[in-house]
């Protein structure tokens, strides 16, 4: 156990590149150190290990510090070993007595070392993977920091510039790494840039990053068949389930004409096509307008060369009105309908109009006077002596004509009024 405890020891120091086997013991940050307890004392005995900050009295014990408890562990030998050194840890450090122990941390260390951090973002968004360095004792340098990308790529922030902007083209770059932000942004990210991302610092330093990418999942699997007539148009629906994706491309294709693809540049289909990406992203639909019979067929849309979707379209040559008797009875029964209306309505106008003109006649005479015509008629023809025995008679026909006649008649159906005029004679 004691050899086992020696070897690891050993190794700490050697392997992580901390100097000196006594104080002072420099080290860099991000390494490990092993600091032995030189107290006589038996294995079973409780040793405490203390510690102060450089340059100050001897004040707390270790075990107080709650930031080291996940980095320190403490043998059967008493021996102390701190893991993932940083510069708050220089200081003193002793066992019982006062013989101390300086621990010296010289170099730079990466902000949030050995933490994995999980970023996610849509396609099209911005991702920034910040990762700084922290120097103490010792100067940053660029030649020190380099970035692991997916596809086991790999980019120096001074060197492979270039190699950055050709594997982004141009939707990559970093901070200013001379002062030790060496932080990677990457605008309009794609699929293709998911994967896994780590900062590093020499070869024992480095932050992680884990980053996913929400792609174009499209709402529609199945899609019932168009039919349309020439001329018309139609709209194929192919969209995302999120509106928020951004697919970086999609294709349309005509699968009945040799997987013709369908563009503004295809002859075919010059002029008549129409797309709404760019006013809405996840909308990957298309429009053909004035359709022909060499249009129908099958269309596949693919979205970023992943998942696609089958849209069938047929083109009839032209309407069948035998297989719609419902519609054709329907509009018969229409101009039926507007016909008869029409003559109703013509039929009323012109009886209104026949009233309106007998009425102004009617009007035009309420301002003649009634006219009476009276006829006297004197009987004769008798004997004289029947004249003698008799009273002479004098009839007088009186004819009264109504006034809203137009024209004046003295026939047998005039009303006709007598009056008797009675003369003695003496």
């Amino acid at each position: 156990m004691w050899l086992c405890v020696c070897l690891l020891g050993c190794g700490l120091q050697l392997t992580t590149g901390c100097t000196g086997t006594s104080s002072p013991i420099s080290c860099s940050p991000g390494e490990s150190v092993l600091l032995s307890c030189k107290e006589k004392t038996s294995r079973d005995e409780k040793i405490d290990w203390h510690y102060s900050k450089p340059a100050l009295k001897p004040e707390s014990p270790l075990k107080d510090i709650k930031r080291n408890t996940d980095r320190v562990q403490i043998y059967e030998n008493h021996s102390l070993s701190i893991s993932e050194l940083t510069a708050e840890d220089a200081g003193k450090y002793w066992c019982n007595t006062h013989n101390y122990i300086d621990l010296i941390i010289m170099g730079c260390l990466v902000s949030e070392n050995r933490i994995s951090e999980k970023i996610s973002r849509y396609s099209g968004e911005t991702v920034l993977l910040n990762c700084s360095v922290k120097c103490s004792g010792a100067q940053y340098s660029a030649d020190q920091s380099r970035w692991k990308l997916p596809k086991q790529r790999e980019i120096k922030p001074n060197v492979n510039s270039t190699d950055l902007n050709q594997l982004y083209q141009g939707r990559a770059q970093m901070y200013d790494f001379r002062s030790g932000n060496v932080s990677l942004l990457i605008v309009n990210v794609t699929e293709e840039d998911e994967g896994s991302y780590s900062c590093w610092i020499n070869e024992n330093q480095h932050k992680n990053f884990s980053l996913t990418i929400k792609g174009c999942t499209l709402s529609e699997t199945e899609v019932e068949p168009k039919t349309k007539y020439p001329g018309e148009s139609v709209l194929l629906p192919c969209s995302c389930t999120d509106p928020k994706t951004k697919p970086k491309t999609f294709t349309w294709i005509h699968v009945d004409s040799n997987e013709t693809e369908v563009s503004k540049e295809t002859l075919h289909y010059k002029g008549r096509i129409h797309t709404f990406q760019e006013a809405i992203p996840s909308n990957l639909s298309l429009l053909i307008s004035n359709l022909t019979e060499e249009d129908q067929g099958m269309y596949r849309c693919t979205v970023n060369g992943k998942e696609s979707i089958n849209v069938n379209l047929t083109v009839t040559g032209s309407v069948d009105f035998s297989k719609k008797p419902l519609i054709v009875i329907l509009i018969c029964l229409v101009v039926l309908f507007i016909l008869g209306v029409s003559a109703c309505i013509y039929w009323r106008y012109n009886r209104a109009n026949r009233e309106r003109s007998r009425e102004s006649q009617v009007i035009q005479r309420t301002d003649e006077d009634d006219v009476t015509c009276s006829t006297v008629v004197q009987i004769k023809g008798r004997k004289p002596e029947e004249r003698q025995q008799e009273d002479d008679v004098t009839y007088s026909s009186v004819v009264y004509i109504n006034s809203h006649r137009a024209r004046i008649h003295i026939n047998s159906e005039d009303v006709s009024m007598y009056t008797s005029v009675r003369t003695d004679k003496q």
